[in-house]
C-alpha cells in the first residue's frame, strides 16, 4: 500500500486481495471520490458516478439488462468483431511491432455500438463516425485532466482549448445518444402497437428478438414505477459506452501484449484453443 498526490488530491493504492475485498464490500466506501465529478458534465449521475439511494435505484433498474439469456445473444457480434480484429492483426504479421490499442478500441466500440445502441459498426454513417471520434477525444480529455492538477479547476479548464474541445465533443455524444433513443422509442412504440411482444417480466427476458441495452431501458421507462426519463437513459447509455470501451480495450491490449512477451504462456493458450475449438479456429465461441 502507498499514497501519492495529484495536486492537492491524495490517492491510496492497494495491492493485496484482502484489502481490495474490504474496500469493495464496505458500506462506508460507496461514496464516489472527487475524480468522478469530472465525468458529470458528460455522463451525468448514472450508475458509475452516482452514490447512495440513486445508485441503488439505478442498480436495481439495470439488473434485468444483464440477464444471462440477454448476454448470450450478444455473443454473435462479439465473435464477428473479434474475427475482424484477428484479421487486422494478421495483416501486420511479420512486422516488428503492432500498436494494439487502435485495433482493440475499434473491436470493443463495434461490439458496444451493436449491443448497447443497435448501431451496426460496418454501416457507420457520418454521425456515427463523429460519435466514435468524440468518444475517443473525451476519454483522452478525462485522462489528461485527471493527471494535470491545474485543469481540475473548472473555471480554468473550460477557458483552455482543452476545455472548449471537451464541451464540443460532449455535445456530439449527447446529440447522437438522444437521436438513437428517440428513434428506438418510436420503433418500439410502433412494434407495441402492432402487438409484437418484446418485454421483460420478473427479471426474465422473454426471448422474441434481440433487444439492445437501450431497448431494455426504454421498455423500463414505459413502466410507471421505473421513473426513467430520456435523460436518465442517456446517462446510462453514455456511461456504459465509456466504461465498456475504455476498460475492455485496455484489458485486451495488455493481455495480447503480455502474451507476446511470454511465448510459453502463449503456447498454452494455443493448446487450450485447439482443444476447445477442436481445430476449427473459425468456430464461434459460446457462453
Amino acid at each position: 500500500m502507498y499514497r501519492f498526490y495529484v495536486g492537492p488530491l491524495p490517492n491510496v493504492m492497494i495491492f493485496k486481495a484482502e484489502l481490495v475485498e474490504a474496500v469493495l464490500t464496505s458500506q462506508s466506501t460507496m461514496s464516489k471520490s472527487f475524480d468522478y465529478s469530472l465525468l458529470h458534465s458528460w455522463l451525468g449521475e448514472g450508475l458509475l458516478t452516482s452514490s447512495g439511494a440513486k445508485w441503488k435505484q439505478r442498480r436495481r433498474l439495470l439488473t434485468p439488462s444483464f440477464h444471462f439469456r440477454i448476454l448470450d445473444e450478444y455473443v454473435a457480434p462479439m465473435n464477428e468483431h473479434a474475427r475482424h480484429m484477428v484479421q487486422e492483426i494478421g495483416r501486420h504479421a511479420g512486422t516488428e511491432e503492432i500498436n494494439l490499442i487502435p485495433l482493440s478500441t475499434s473491436c470493443t466500440l463495434g461490439i458496444l455500438l451493436e449491443t448497447i445502441m443497435g448501431v451496426e459498426a460496418d454501416k457507420q454513417d457520418v454521425s456515427t463516425r463523429s460519435y466514435v471520434g468524440a468518444l475517443k477525444i473525451l476519454s483522452d480529455q478525462i485522462t489528461l485532466r485527471s493527471q494535470t492538477p491545474w485543469l481540475l479547476v473548472d473555471p480554468i479548464y473550460y477557458r483552455t482549448e482543452y476545455g472548449k474541445l471537451y464541451r464540443r465533443n460532449v455535445e456530439v455524444v449527447h446529440d447522437f445518444t438522444r437521436k438513437v433513443i428517440t428513434e428506438r422509442r418510436k420503433q418500439l412504440m410502433s412494434e407495441k402497437s402492432a402487438s409484437i411482444p418484446t418485454k421483460i417480466e420478473n427479471n426474465e427476458f422473454q426471448k422474441k428478438k434481440l433487444l439492445t441495452f437501450i431497448d431494455i431501458l426504454i421498455q423500463q421507462s414505459m413502466n410507471s414505477d421505473a421513473h426513467l426519463t430520456d435523460d436518465d437513459i442517456r446517462e446510462e447509455v453514455d456511461t456504459f459506452m465509456f466504461e465498456g470501451h475504455d476498460t475492455t480495450q485496455m484489458a485486451i491490449s495488455w493481455c495480447l501484449y503480455l502474451l507476446g512477451l511470454h511465448p510459453k504462456v502463449q503456447e498454452k493458450v494455443h493448446e487450450e484453443l485447439e482443444e476447445v475449438l477442436q481445430g476449427d479456429l473459425e468456430k464461434d465461441v459460446t457462453m
